[in-house]
């Protein structure tokens, strides 16, 4: 019915034909031969088109009055793929056979096996995805090199990537090298040939040739080329490329690396010049003085290797696991600094069963030094605190104070002497004493001065005894810990202009990127009660926190108790949970680390897999 009806619909048209006494120039009757072969391919493709829905529409009638059709093998339900859907004008630029499926067609522009169904080879033909993948392959010639599909070797690709290994992975091909398309930043990977390196982009990249063409117009390769990035590959640049086709378990595994796709080398990585650990550690001790910690805390060194090493890879986390160190081997890190300190309370052994001994001495066996700075990195300025308080900053930053002032711990005591002795003489005593102030008075009196701590002031009178000078007179003044500006535990501001208590909650989940928050609103408080002050204390706050007369207190966490004293003395509460007050300032400080600390010497990066355990759901 279709053919006749094409039939009639063509005899209706309306083509200039010669007299029957005159005959056809070549010229009209190869037209004319044209015209035809174009109706007759036309017609046929209607025609399947029609079959196929009639066919369609009688499978969908029989299953629905079938009720064991749902048992029935699929394979009785598919439909052959037919050649002559090629000749359509939707399908003929990228529809194939599939060698290994006669049920199936293949797209050349996705890559993609398509059922054998007429209506859903059309649509695949109008779908967003197809016309993406057509628009990369304006070039025809382009094209036809791409996809020359030879049905024969079973090459899905038609790239000239018909090797593969028993994972049915494409196998580099040496003819590429020579390709002028890839020959000047094309190379192979030494231990997998599975993949292609560009020395342009120092990535790898997926062995094939529509992997390759792709590679070639992206915008991170233009730019590399344009800049003149062709630099080869020396074999220690090489070692950063230990890729392996299985899956290896890290922490059994040393020092073998699973491959990621995802994983891009670049020039910094291998270029930088590194610096010993013991190196990094006096600038980490200088930049944040571990002396401010508190008395109860755990930080400097956790683990060292015995041997000296070069350091090219710094990790930062808040905690320690499993995981963070597995992500660590993985990127060839040397040094991580943990937040938190992995090691807190005495141990008496390290037990692989227990999850933090298991990262301690995974640390250990992959020679990884660990360092934590803890509660010295929230004292100091510019640390954890004052982040935690900066999106509440007013132009008077003056206003910001510590709400716990660290103190110097260096001198505890004061002896004073005037002693009846010329100061040459005194002198020589008191030579390898330091701190040592000496004033004299003339008349063979010298007083002398020393501030030292308890331990070294017994020694000092017991040296003072030894000898004969007559003193005239002696005292000892205990002294006190002077406060240092700007250093402490917490921080707290007073507003010149006072907010309201909606804009703080706002302006507190845009900073730390949350969506909830936990508050505890005082019952002097409205939602639009105006906030005159804030007191912030990163990690847990309760016992930094009481007895502050602030408005609205912000920590990660308190306990019950501590929340109800703090609403019922006029303060409300907001909770964002321990780490995540801590966790955004890592992505500052690793910038702060490399370029002022580190002097570029280093890669400093922030753990991609450390998070809050806590969600709220």
């Amino acid at each position: 019915m279709p053919l006749q009806l094409r039939s009639s619909v063509r005899s209706q048209r309306s083509i200039p034909t010669p007299s029957s006494s005159q005959p056809n120039p070549p010229e009209v009757a190869e037209a004319m031969a044209d015209e035809d072969v174009i109706a007759v391919e036309n017609s046929t493709a209607e025609a399947e088109m029609d079959n196929d829905s009639d066919a369609s529409n009688q499978d969908d009638s029989t299953n629905k009055n079938d009720p064991n059709a749902s048992k029935k093998d699929k394979s009785a339900y598919r439909q052959k793929y037919k050649p002559s859907w090629e000749l359509d004008t939707e399908l003929k630029d990228w529809l194939t056979a599939c060698p290994t499926d006669s049920f199936a067609g293949y797209c050349k522009y996705c890559r993609t096996k398509l059922h054998a169904h007429k209506k859903g080879l059309l649509a695949h033909a109008r779908s967003s995805k197809h016309k993406k993948h057509l628009s990369s392959f304006p070039d025809a010639l382009a094209l036809s090199d791409c996809f020359n599909l030879p049905d024969t070797n079973g090459d899905m690709d038609g790239d000239g990537s018909s090797k593969r290994n028993h994972k049915g992975q494409r196998l580099f091909n040496e003819s590429w090298l020579s390709d002028p398309a890839f020959e000047a930043w094309l190379r192979k990977v030494p231990n997998n040939s599975t993949r292609a390196l560009c020395i342009a982009c120092r990535c790898v990249i997926t062995a094939g040739r529509c992997e390759l063409i792709k590679h070639t117009k992206a915008a991170k390769h233009k730019k590399a080329m344009a800049d003149g990035n062709l630099q080869e590959m020396s074999e220690q640049d090489l070692q950063w490329l230990e890729f392996s086709n299985n899956d290896h378990n890290l922490s059994q595994n040393l020092p073998a690396v699973p491959y990621s796709q995802a994983l891009t080398f670049k020039p910094s990585m291998i270029d930088l010049p590194g610096m010993l650990v013991d190196d990094i550690i006096d600038r980490l001790d200088k930049h944040v003085p571990l002396e401010l910690a508190e008395d109860w805390d755990n930080v400097g060194l956790i683990t060292k290797p015995t041997q000296p090493m070069k350091v090219f890879n710094l990790l930062l986390t808040i905690d320690l696991s499993e995981k963070i160190v597995e992500e660590a081997i993985k990127k060839r890190v040397q040094f991580i600094i943990s937040y938190h300190p992995p090691i807190f309370r005495p141990i008496k052994r390290l037990n692989p069963k227990s999850w933090m001994d298991k990262a301690i001495l995974m640390c250990i066996e992959h020679r990884i030094t660990v360092y934590t700075p803890h509660t010295a990195l929230d004292a100091i300025k510019g640390g954890i605190n004052d982040w935690l308080i900066s999106s509440f900053m007013t132009s008077d930053q003056n206003k910001v104070r510590p709400l716990h002032y660290s103190k110097t711990k260096i001198k505890t005591s004061c002896l004073e002497v005037l002693l009846s002795e010329p100061q040459e003489t005194v002198a020589q005593v008191f030579k390898d004493v330091h701190d040592v102030t000496m004033t004299d008075y003339g008349n063979s009196s010298t007083d002398v001065k020393v501030s030292c701590d308890d331990k070294s002031l017994s020694e000092h009178i017991e040296v003072l005894a030894q000898t004969n000078f007559a003193q005239l007179s002696s005292r000892v003044t205990k002294l006190n810990d002077v406060p240092i500006p700007g250093v402490g535990m917490g921080r707290t501001v007073v507003f010149e202009t006072p907010l309201p208590l909606y804009e703080v909650v706002q302006r507190t989940k845009t900073h730390l990127d949350l969506t909830y928050i936990r508050m505890a609103l005082s019952p002097k408080h409205t939602r639009d009660t105006k906030v005159k002050s804030i007191a912030v204390c990163a990690g847990s706050g309760g016992s930094v926190l009481k007895g502050c007369d602030a408005d609205v207190w912000i920590t990660g966490e308190m306990s019950h108790h501590e929340v109800l004293d703090a609403i019922n003395t006029g303060s409300t509460v907001i909770l964002c949970e321990h780490s995540n007050t801590e966790r955004g300032f890592l992505r500052d400080w690793a910038q702060q680390l490399r370029s002022v600390v580190f002097e570029d010497q280093v890669m400093v990066s922030v753990s991609e897999l450390d998070r809050d355990p806590l969600r709220i759901v």
